[in-house]
């Protein structure tokens, strides 16, 4: 009846069709009710020729089977496990932009807008910095240019 208040023109045909659905037909304390919006997912779901009960259960239902293979399931339990080793790393390394030996460092990135998270990324890539440097000074190499041949100069990192 409800339904046909609503101004449904296609409604359910059987009782069998309209049994999943009396579990939205309570009203809120809003006075609103789930059972128009839960029709129109149905109507919006299928052809009207198309509409079955075992369908309209399919539709409705809060926890379906979406047939997902324990494959799958396997792999998303491994990346939520990665995420949350990452998350934990990740914690650390917002720890480490704290220490006083960075603050020269955390200038620089300041200077340069950026955020807490890439700070600590790139603390923990290039400290000391020292690793970095031959005799202290920027490691150079000479090298003959790919396509002139003429000698060009080649920055050099030992760790990366």
């Amino acid at each position: 009846m409800e339904l046909i208040k609503s101004k449904f023109r296609i409604l359910p045909t059987s009782v069998s069709q309209a049994l999943p659905l009396l579990k939205f037909t309570k009203v809120d304390a809003d006075g609103n009710r789930e059972l128009e919006t839960k029709w129109q997912t149905v109507l919006d779901g299928f052809p009207s020729q198309l509409i079955t009960a075992a369908k309209i259960q399919e539709l409705l239902d809060e926890n379906p089977d979406v047939g997902i293979p324990d494959s799958v399931r396997q792999h998303a339990a491994r990346l939520c496990s990665l995420l949350r080793e990452f998350m934990a790393i990740e914690q650390e390394l917002y720890k480490l932009p704290a220490v006083p030996q960075f603050t020269r460092y955390r200038k620089v990135f300041a200077r340069f807008g950026f955020g807490q998270r890439i700070e600590a990324l790139l603390l923990s890539q290039i400290y000391p910095l020292q690793n970095y440097l031959a005799n202290g000074e920027p490691e150079i190499k000479i090298c003959n240019g790919r396509r002139s041949g003429k000698p060009t100069k080649r920055y050099c990192c030992d760790g990366l």
